[in-house]
């Protein structure tokens, strides 16, 4: 075969595949600063991470956050995003590209025993009392995995 024309149909079948980092992320990563989660990347939560009072987190569609079922602090049981009161989320995922929350290296059999526990949740912590507090939460979960569409938190601050 000619090398130029195999190099082509290499070149245009590796550009089909997009590649993603995986990016850990630990409680001291999240303040409560202004911060973007993005689709080009996984996010592995490793223990609880909290998204501090202020904060603000904006996560893309089609991003994929997975769940420590060990943490590497040795204290937390597993692993899990908590929004603390007075935080805010954005995530607006679409049925072609949902926001996935699901275990580590998760395969899709779920054994029962093997994976209790692997994954803590996404925790919204209390709504401050406020007329102007609107919370709009629609997933759904899909083989075990917790697949946001949208989950907007908006506080009167």
């Amino acid at each position: 075969m000619n090398s130029k024309l195999y190099f082509s149909l290499m070149l245009a079948f590796l550009s089909t595949f997009t590649l993603s980092a995986q990016i850990v992320v630990t409680d001291a990563d999240l303040g409560n600063g202004i911060y973007t989660w993005t689709s080009d990347n996984v996010y592995l939560l490793d223990g609880y991470v909290f998204l501090e009072e202020g904060g603000r987190l904006n996560i893309e569609p089609g991003t994929r956050i997975e769940a420590k079922g060990s943490p590497s602090n040795g204290v937390d049981p597993s692993s899990a995003l908590i929004i603390a009161r007075g935080a805010q989320i954005f995530a607006v995922g679409t049925a072609n590209e949902p926001i996935v929350f699901t275990a580590e290296g998760e395969d899709g059999t779920f054994d029962a025993i093997e994976d209790r526990g692997s994954w803590g949740g996404l925790i919204i912590r209390g709504v401050p009392k406020s007329a102007k507090t609107v919370v709009k939460k629609t997933s759904k979960v899909f083989q075990r995995k917790l697949v946001l569409l949208t989950v907007v938190v908006l506080t009167n601050q």
